[in-house]
């Protein structure tokens, strides 16, 4: 079951050292962009800790099939996305009250909290009690896309691991199998935008807004080299009131200038970054860039605003490019 998940070796290794010690965490807590796969690779785990085979999870035994059929009695999934109701604290004081009840056939009892950093501060607290002094053969699993959203007396008392998305090239193999009616490059170029993460790869290819995202680029990319100032802030306003698709359009626009870069330093052309800058900007220039666009990324990551984000890469842009 484990090979079924893609990458993340330090992840998987850690884990499985601990099963063969007897030493499996009784709260483990996954961290990872959405679309990483972090609710794939809870089940997973969560299948380990019920399983009754030696290698575990072994994939074969009656725990690790009805794990894998979502019908396990002992895995009880908690959706913090689907709604924010499923994680307050009323909810978590009914989990809390529920742990102590033994297993119905496994030798543990798992519960998944997907998306924990939807927990309001007093449910947090609620199931903080219940962390601090587990019942005997209780497992917590815990999602979030930023471990600083949790409270700090929470993340002090899980496992935390990292979960990463896979190489690129292994993304767009697995495309093939998620979604067969589309051609090699539109795999690769979903792959490239969303930097190996399989779920919004997958998911771009019934998402609209990923061809306006491929579309916006190549206009972002020419302003950014043959317009004005204001011509770049006009191809931007697209996006003022989409900050994910803002920061998709931005990796793709790297991309773009990436790849120029490998042409100009007599590199394999790609499908992706067929476009008619050549001729008007160096390497040197697209490598400015695309230190721009990466610096622009962690500043959004920290929530910075449109306004002053847009504003602040155009000024930057045209400044490399004097």
């Amino acid at each position: 079951m484990l090979d079924s998940f893609y990458g993340n070796n330090l992840a998987k290794t850690t884990l499985v050292l601990g099963w063969k010690d007897g030493r499996l965490p009784h709260a483990v807590l996954l961290e990872g962009e959405s679309g990483s796969g972090k609710k794939t690779f809870a089940k997973i785990v969560a299948a380990a800790a019920v399983c009754s085979g030696k290698d575990k999870p072994c994939g074969i035994c009656r725990h690790c099939k009805k794990a894998g059929q979502g019908v396990h009695p002992d895995i009880m999934l908690i959706d913090g996305a689907q709604s924010s109701k499923n994680v307050n604290v009323d909810a978590i004081r009914d989990i809390r009250a529920s742990a102590n009840i033994k297993p119905n056939e496994a030798e543990r009892k798992v519960y998944i909290l997907a998306d924990a950093q939807n927990m309001t501060v007093q449910a947090q607290n609620a199931l903080l009690k219940v962390l601090e002094e587990p019942p005997k053969g209780v497992m917590f699993i815990l999602t979030c896309d930023n471990h600083s959203r949790l409270l700090e007396t929470i993340v002090s008392r899980v496992t935390m691991l990292r979960i990463e998305n896979p190489p690129i090239s292994i993304c767009a193999q697995v495309l093939h199998t998620l979604a067969p009616e589309h051609s090699e490059q539109e795999y690769l170029m979903a792959a490239e935008v969303f930097e190996g993460n399989i779920g919004k790869a997958a998911a771009s290819f019934h998402d609209e807004g990923f061809i306006k995202i491929i579309e916006s680029s190549k206009k972002i990319a020419y302003a950014a080299v043959r317009g004005t100032e204001y011509d770049l802030l006009a191809e931007l306003a697209e996006f003022e009131n989409d900050k994910e698709g803002f920061a998709a359009c931005l990796k793709r626009v790297k991309i773009v200038f990436m790849d120029v870069i490998k042409r100009k330093y007599g590199g394999k052309k790609t499908p992706l970054g067929q476009c008619e800058l050549d001729n008007y900007i160096s390497a040197l220039q697209c490598r400015r860039i695309v230190d721009i666009i990466e610096e622009m990324l962690r500043m959004m990551e920290q929530n910075m605003g449109y306004p002053l984000a847009s504003a602040w890469l155009c000024s930057q842009i045209k400044n490399a490019l004097r």
